[in-house]
């Protein structure tokens, strides 16, 4: 039987009449999940309801992506830490310039943790030495400092014979000054410094710019704070209370009964007259430390020297440096601050009573601010140590300084002495090279040792004395020299 015309085709039942309309049909019993409904990216920026349009259409619309409560993590592409690399023959690798057995430093590492190290062998380079031909095995900085080397600066040579002239010119300078304010003292008013340039400083000031006039009163001023600096020196320090008749003489001054540093320390007068004029010579009249000493009659370790006969430290404060002023933030506020990838700062946080110590031992004197410095330059685990900025936060030593100790450290394989002070190596130096040079003592010989047996034995037999020309008894050394006359006495 064939259907009717007029009726649709799935409304129609078995016996060809219309059924129900798709609103009566009946409803599964299963929950349906609604399906996402599609949006345009406008919507997703605006957080807008989709519209019809948008919803109907499948071939350009877009799909939501879902937000990420935590941060996907890539399977690991490191290994374990390694001592060294190896070379593609299997082994270890080792620069020959820097003794570095890794090609790539570790410790420059920008991303990741340092602990964990690619795969990845890097392999060395290889560069001929323009010296001698050699073929280097090289790591990557020492090999771009050999590709691409630092200009050298100029350095300015001064030789011996500028210094001199330049001495005698400031001599003659000064003697001139002498004459016309008719003292010899004023001899010593001219400026010994020499650093690639002559420094002229106490010359300028005393000039006046051709002033003839201000010139004499500068120079009248200055030997007016000399004299007043000779005798405030003169002054010592005594420790018993007594009127100067009744002080020590100096036969009780070499047996130590004179008082403190046996009467070489300078007394409270003089040092306070120093420290006052000395700022006053540095800022007001522009002169330099070596002109300063020279009007003022003190030395650089006046200045800077500890005291033993006293508790405080050196007299002179200290001018530079973020420790000496007081400029250096609490370590309770460097955990917040960022230094580098290994967080050094969190030791903060563990060990504080630590860097409290090595501040304070930082901020005593130089030398014990580079044993400090070593300290905490030493590395843990064989390549980690604590980086530049954290220890310029706690010790307040500029970055100059740090490079130089982390340099001594290499050379010396781990030293942490500070090297000794280049004057201390230069007399010792001097002294050795005296020692060297000075002629040997005399020795007898084995004809003078027969000599003194011979007159020996006839001294004995005979009993007599040899006396000189005037009468005294002289020695066998000047009667063997030929030195004066023999003559026997009766």
């Amino acid at each position: 039987m064939e259907p009717d015309e007029g009726i649709p085709y799935e409304n129609k039942t078995d016996d060809g009449e219309a059924g129900q309309s798709s609103s009566e049909q009946r409803r599964s019993e299963r929950k349906r999940r609604d399906r996402p409904p599609l949006f345009s990216p406008d919507n997703f920026v605006t957080k807008r309801k989709p519209s019809s349009a948008t919803t109907t259409s499948t071939s350009l619309s877009l799909t939501a992506k879902k937000h990420r409560t935590t941060r996907h993590k890539l399977p690991a592409a490191s290994a374990a830490d390694r001592l060294f690399d190896v070379l593609p023959n299997g082994q270890p690798f080792t620069c020959d310039l820097c003794q570095s057995p890794y090609v790539c430093n570790p410790l420059l590492s920008k991303g990741g943790s340092r602990g964990k190290r690619s795969r990845h062998m890097p392999i060395p380079r290889q560069k001929l030495n323009p010296a001698n031909g050699k073929l280097l095995t090289l790591c990557n900085a020492c090999c771009q400092s050999l590709e691409s080397p630092r200009p050298a600066r100029p350095g300015v040579q001064v030789s011996r014979e500028e210094k001199d002239a330049y001495l005698q010119e400031a001599r003659a300078f000064a003697a001139h000054l002498a004459d016309r304010l008719h003292d010899p003292d004023a001899e010593r008013f001219y400026c010994p410094g020499y650093n690639k340039t002559p420094c002229r400083c106490l010359q300028k000031y005393i000039g006046a710019e051709g002033n003839a006039e201000q010139s004499v009163e500068r120079g009248k001023e200055l030997l007016t704070l000399y004299k007043q600096a000779r005798k405030l020196a003169a002054e010592k320090v005594y420790t018993l209370d007594k009127p100067a008749d009744k002080r020590p003489s100096k036969k009780q001054a070499a047996y130590g009964s004179i008082g403190l540093g046996n009467g070489h320390k300078r007394s409270k007068r003089f040092e306070t007259f120093v420290l006052q004029q000395r700022k006053r010579l540095k800022h007001d009249f522009h002169l330099c430390e070596k002109a300063t000493q020279r009007v003022l009659c003190y030395s650089n370790n006046f200045l800077h020297k500890k005291l033993k006969t006293e508790e405080r430290g050196r007299r002179a404060e200290r001018q530079k440096g973020k420790a000496a002023l007081g400029l250096l933030d609490p370590l309770e506020s460097l955990g917040k601050r960022h230094c580098c990838v290994d967080r050094c700062v969190w030791m903060v946080y563990s060990h504080k009573n630590l860097l409290s110590h090595w501040r304070r031992r930082a901020m005593t004197s130089q030398r014990e601010a580079r044993r400090v410095l070593a300290e905490m330059l030493t590395p843990s685990g064989g390549q980690r140590c604590n980086c530049y900025k954290f220890i310029g936060w706690v010790t307040g030593v500029s970055h100059g300084t740090i490079s130089k100790v982390r340099a001594q450290m290499q050379r010396t394989k781990g030293d942490r002495e500070p090297p000794m002070h280049g004057l201390y190596s230069f007399w010792q130096r001097k002294s050795s090279a005296n020692r060297s040079a000075a002629p040997p003592p005399a020795t007898l010989t084995h004809d003078t040792e027969e000599v003194d047996r011979s007159y020996s034995d006839t001294s004995a037999s005979d009993s007599t004395s040899f006396t000189g020309v005037t009468g005294g008894a002289l020695s066998l050394s000047a009667v063997l020299d030929g030195q004066t006359d023999i003559v026997p006495a009766t």
